[in-house]
């Protein structure tokens, strides 16, 4: 449709003849009114920056350095490293989180926090703000769901994300915790199963001890699974279905009013979903421990134990040997069983 005129004329038809959908109310015909549809100017919608060097849009891996290839004797597969004083200011602490940068982080991070962000336009072209029907700061899963249900049925929706879209669902929680469990499961039922095996014919030369696991592969296909799904809950696509989406972190500036990345935004409502995130407990030494952990490379006699949460765990691609899980809630449990399952040795 080239005109409000033929878009009303098209939704009646679509709605009334071919019943391909209908209004939630279900009780009056397609209408050219607030909260119907909308018209979506292409500046309201936000973008990845055109890279001049390639004549592509930017993407993760125009900020990652090759890795090493020259490697000793006992020394892991390097990993491609990020290029810091070239990463935008508002997306470095994105990639000090990720690890590794692999192609499967690469392509997560180009769906959920695109690097080098365009926020769509914040004003009219008379230079006034528009007032947003919705304002969502956090793109969980709450704050996807709010933004696309209110976004589908016309209303004008911003939706503001620090870190990564998905939340912990898909980055750190749901979607790499259940693959973990999914590999340490089918390793313990190859174990426990020799009797039933035998019973069926069906023999492993060497018995249950037979059974290895390749951690690093496990956590790459960790890795692979996450990335192939991001896409459902990408920054493009949500623009696609109508959401006007901001990398950048939020505060409330009054009632009605949000700021991010200088940008004032007026708005009707606002939904608040932005999780929580872990911390290390008050525990003497373990913030020694984990500063430790993160700062030094360990000395030619010690390697400093890696102080982990819930969400970096899935940045391991080296199997510790021992692992103590503090917390015995249902992740810690999750993360303790899986991993006793795959070889190391756990304490809760």
């Amino acid at each position: 449709a080239e005109t409000r005129e033929d878009a009303v004329m098209l939704g009646r038809a679509l709605a009334d003849q071919f019943f391909l959908f209908e209004h939630v109310t279900r009780d009056h015909e397609f209408k050219d009114e607030h909260l119907f549809y909308r018209f979506i100017d292409e500046k309201e919608r936000g973008k990845v920056s055109h890279n001049q060097a390639t004549g592509k849009t930017f993407q993760w891996a125009d900020f990652i350095s090759p890795p090493e290839t020259t490697l000793t004797e006992g020394q892991l597969p390097a990993f491609p490293q990020p290029d810091f004083d070239a990463i935008s200011k508002k997306d470095v602490h994105v990639a000090c989180q990720m690890s590794p940068l692999d192609e499967h982080n690469r392509t997560l991070l180009d769906n959920v926090h695109p690097p080098n962000w365009e926020d769509p336009e914040s004003s009219k072209g008379d230079g006034t703000p528009p007032i947003y029907d919705l304002v969502v700061i956090g793109a969980g899963t709450g704050g996807l769901v709010s933004a696309a249900g209110s976004a589908g049925v016309g209303a004008k929706v911003a939706l503001i994300e620090d870190n990564l879209m998905g939340g912990d669902c898909l980055n750190v929680g749901c979607v790499p915790s259940k693959a973990l469990i999914h590999s340490a499961n089918l390793a313990h039922k190859l174990r426990g199963d020799m009797d039933h095996l035998a019973d069926a014919g069906i023999s492993i030369a060497g018995g249950a001890d037979a059974v290895s696991v390749d951690f690093g592969k496990v956590m790459e296909r960790i890795r692979r699974i996450r990335a192939e799904i991001s896409h459902h809950d990408s920054a493009q696509r949500f623009t696609k279905l109508g959401v006007e989406v901001y990398f950048g972190r939020g505060r409330f500036a009054s009632e009605r009013t949000v700021e991010v990345n200088g940008k004032v935004l007026h708005f009707r409502k606002a939904v608040i979903a932005t999780g929580g995130y872990p911390s290390l407990i008050n525990m003497k030494g373990l913030k020694e421990l984990h500063s430790m952990a993160n700062n030094s490379k360990g000395t030619e006699t010690a390697t400093p134990p890696a102080i982990l949460t819930n969400e970096t765990v899935f940045n391991l691609t080296k199997q510790p040997t021992r692992m103590v899980v503090i917390g015995a809630g249902v992740i810690g449990m999750e993360i303790a069983q899986a991993m006793q399952r795959l070889g190391t040795s756990v304490t809760v």
